[in-house]
């Protein structure tokens, strides 16, 4: 059940007169969100009790304390229904950010290979280097750039974003791309052939990165020799060193990433972690010279 869809409900157990069930649906609610409201609501349920096994509390009194009390769980409710709503808002918003931000850095990118000019960087001794696409190997350099010679940047995660802008369009020009064409390509000489994979109905441009990967993960874990299947199409067309390897360092690249768009403050230490974790999948990935078309 959605967080609001609860907060809606322990609303209706209020009208209905159920107000301990409410509080008590409301501690849940607290507990699981970790909400700072969770003691107040806590105390609110013992007063409640408290008032329940009151002897000789006249109703008129009685029904003061209940209004009371009631008022109060409303007031939470409120301030909860609030701060879902403001962190349903932010998820919506993420995929814009992340899209502002990129076009900014696009254009960082380019002001910045045009100002230095192709200055030696330690990654262009790497042996994937040549097998870059030209877009990855700009973002690459230019998150380079920022990382070595930028030391009084405060938060990195311009550079967390042109690192992971780099995977992704190693992962799209070299997997997404040629394995949809393989498809098709496949669909048409083998008619008979079912293809069910999630990836071919989804066009390049609407694709997440978060998505990209999870498929990504998916077939390297997974032992489908069939055709039409992206487990077999990465077997035949990669060398990866150790998929399982490989697998596990995909995890939480899209999870820094959005953190690096929508919050922002990457300290320098996270960055170098995550340009590590960027440079180990790549050597995985790319471990030989080839470019699939």
């Amino acid at each position: 059940m959605h967080k609001l869809e609860i907060l809606e409900r322990i609303d209706s157990l209020i009208i209905k007169g159920k107000l301990p069930q409410a509080i008590e649906l409301l501690i849940e609610h607290c507990k699981s969100n970790e909400s700072t409201n969770l003691n107040e609501v806590k105390l609110l349920s013992s007063q409640f009790h408290t008032i329940e096994r009151k002897e000789n509390i006249g109703l008129g009194e009685f029904n003061n304390e209940i209004n009371r009390i009631a008022k109060a769980v409303l007031s939470i409710l409120t301030e909860e229904r609030d701060a879902v709503k403001i962190e349903y808002d932010n998820d919506l918003d993420i995929g814009k950010q992340i899209k502002i931000l990129e076009e900014k850095i696009d254009r960082i990118t380019e002001l910045m290979i045009k100002r230095e000019g192709l200055k030696d960087l330690k990654i262009e001794k790497e042996y994937f280097w040549p097998n870059l696409e030209d877009t990855s190997r700009n973002y690459l350099y230019s998150a380079e750039l920022n990382f070595y010679h930028e030391d009084i940047l405060y938060d990195y995660s311009s550079v967390v974003i042109q690192y992971s802008k780099a995977i992704e369009n190693e992962f799209i020009n070299k997997i997404l791309i040629p394995y949809k064409t393989y498809l098709e390509l496949l669909k048409k000489s083998s008619p008979e052939i079912i293809i069910e994979d999630r990836l071919r109905p989804i066009k390049v441009g609407e694709i997440s990165l978060n998505k990209l990967i999870s498929e990504i993960q998916v077939a390297l874990t997974k032992s489908d020799k069939t055709k039409e299947s992206l487990s077999n199409f990465i077997d035949i067309n990669f060398s990866i060193v150790n998929s399982a390897s490989l697998a596990k360092e995909l995890n939480g690249i899209s999870n820094i990433r959005n953190r690096a768009a929508h919050i922002g403050v990457i300290t320098k230490q996270e960055a170098s972690d995550f340009r590590e974790k960027i440079l180990l999948i790549l050597r995985n990935f790319l471990n030989r010279p080839y470019k699939i078309r």
